[in-house]
């Protein structure tokens, strides 16, 4: 997870447009799965999850973790929790720990070390049912070394171009690393900045012939302040045909910006609304979206973004009754 530098806008006054009918239930039903995911093993055994009874969830992973002995524990002890609930974790690789963004240290690795640690990590975890995989987590955000990097202008488009071309060869790697047998999504965008034009860097350095077939975005900016823009957006610079996994969405409780600007005051009643506003937009591009991963079960409170469904104690907040309101799609 790195969310250091997420950029809310402010709200606009919109016009109100009607959201096209749902399909009916049982079809609905049978498209949409929904995952719930958080950082921490110990979530699986919270009683309030495990009523859930959720079957999926996502880890954010360093890209050379398992090369690390004290963060390859970290990753055993995860895996190792999820499967005892039987859980499908999807696997987002991730800048390494010393990375600072858009300090530096701030650099990708090279194709051959990505692909060498990656393909180890796969030998090691396939074992606990890993075969879901994102190969660059957030890659346009400029707490990744894939994005801009914080530079403007001219320099600015050209780094972010060069990290679309390196997260494209990622995604080579995962395909030919897994074949049939994985399923590997495309560049996974958060909603921020020049977004769609990434998204149109990153399929010209993948090439037609290995076109991924689904695409993974972060859309906080529509979800907590009700929107659909920048999802109909993302949606539009895909191929025809493309299928969208809402891989990190939700409703932020609180969050205060790095550079300590304006951020978001504590409200339950908020985060309830944009949790409710997820499947909204979903409901409204169902012939795209059929895949949503709620983030996060539980903040800690020290931590600048909260968009926990239960308190740090545990206790549920106004969230939990709406993701419970869903359940059906729990499954």
């Amino acid at each position: 997870m790195n969310l250091r530098q997420l950029i809310l806008v402010p709200v606009l006054a919109v016009a109100a447009v009607a959201v096209p009918p749902a399909a009916p239930e049982q079809a609905e039903a049978a498209a949409l799965r929904v995952g719930i995911a958080d950082q921490k093993p110990d979530t699986f055994s919270d009683p309030n999850y495990t009523r859930l009874r959720v079957k999926r969830t996502r880890y954010v992973v360093a890209w050379d973790a398992v090369n690390k002995a004290d963060e390859r524990a970290r990753i055993y002890d995860f895996m190792r929790a999820a499967r005892r609930r039987r859980m499908e974790v999807m696997v987002a690789f991730n800048h390494s720990s010393e990375m600072r963004c858009p300090a530096r240290p701030c650099s990708y690795p090279s194709v051959r070390s990505y692909q060498r640690a990656v393909r180890r990590f796969h030998r090691l975890f396939r074992r606990y049912g890993v075969k879901v995989y994102q190969p660059w987590n957030e890659s346009n955000s400029a707490t990744q070394p894939t994005s801009s990097r914080g530079k403007r202008g001219s320099a600015g488009k050209r780094q972010a171009r060069r990290g679309a071309r390196q997260v494209a060869a990622y995604y080579k790697v995962l395909r030919r690393m897994c074949g049939r047998r994985c399923t590997v999504t495309g560049a996974d965008i958060q909603d921020i900045g020049a977004y769609t034009q990434y998204v149109e860097d990153f399929l010209r350095y993948v090439g037609r012939r290995q076109r991924p077939r689904i695409f993974g975005l972060h859309n906080y900016n529509d979800t907590n302040y009700r929107r659909y823009t920048r999802t109909a957006r993302f949606i539009r610079a895909l191929p025809r045909g493309s299928r969208v996994w809402l891989t990190e969405t939700g409703g932020l409780y609180r969050f205060t910006p790095a550079t300590g600007g304006r951020g978001l005051a504590p409200s339950e009643a908020r985060q309830a609304r944009a949790v409710s506003h997820v499947f909204r937009i979903q409901r409204r591009y169902r012939r795209q979206i059929d895949r949503i991963y709620l983030y996060q079960w539980r903040a800690l409170p020290t931590d600048r973004f909260d968009a926990g469904i239960v308190d740090p104690n545990g206790t549920p907040r106004r969230a939990y009754r709406v993701v419970r309101k869903y359940r059906k799609y729990i499954r």
